[in-house]
């Protein structure tokens, strides 16, 4: 099962270390991820991310959770499951 992982801005330093962990985890896991985004790219492009996502995995860096709100108006649910993903739910 192939992964969509989404970062957030990477504006703040702990933003900059999910941008960090993303790349890591593609570079490590490429077979298993489908695609990786920054939470920040074009609406089009982040809903192309989306579009065909099995699970979503989202790594915010602080509490403005831009990666999640990015997500959450695209999907009908946003919840975390235990292994950290988001199933997914087309509105």
């Amino acid at each position: 099962m192939a992964f969509t992982i989404i970062t957030c801005s990477g504006i703040s330093n702990t933003g900059k270390l999910t941008t960090q962990t993303g790349s890591t985890l593609l570079y490590r896991c490429g077979r298993e991820i489908e695609a990786y985004i920054s939470a920040t790219h074009p609406t089009q492009s982040v809903e192309e991310a989306i579009g065909h996502a099995e699970k979503i995995l989202i790594l915010d860096g602080c509490a403005d959770c831009c990666g999640r709100k990015t997500v959450s108006g695209r999907c009908e649910s946003v919840t975390g499951a235990a292994d950290g993903s988001i199933p997914v739910g087309r509105t």
